[in-house]
């Protein structure tokens, strides 16, 4: 587990061991969604659309567009492990 504070700024440093996890460099973009109470969902935006492909069942896409993001995330975690 990496903790890190929350600065009176309002900025985190994120630690290394997360950055290279999560393969982040400089400029990179992070989406962060409210997952439940008290946490949050981080999204690294640093990979090509066309990677998605495939990842969702024709059987994902009768719900609603939030409901779609948090199973695409699941699923990426789960493919990363």
């Amino acid at each position: 587990m990496a903790m890190t504070t929350f600065a009176t700024d309002g900025t985190i440093k994120l630690p290394r061991s997360i950055q290279k996890a999560l393969g982040l460099k400089y400029g990179d973009r992070i989406e962060l969604l409210k997952y439940e109470e008290g946490q949050v969902l981080m999204i690294v935006k640093n990979r090509s659309i066309t990677e998605l492909k495939g990842i969702l069942s024709k059987y994902d896409l009768d719900c609603s567009v939030e409901d779609l993001l948090e199973i695409a995330a699941k699923r990426a975690v789960r493919a990363n492990k």
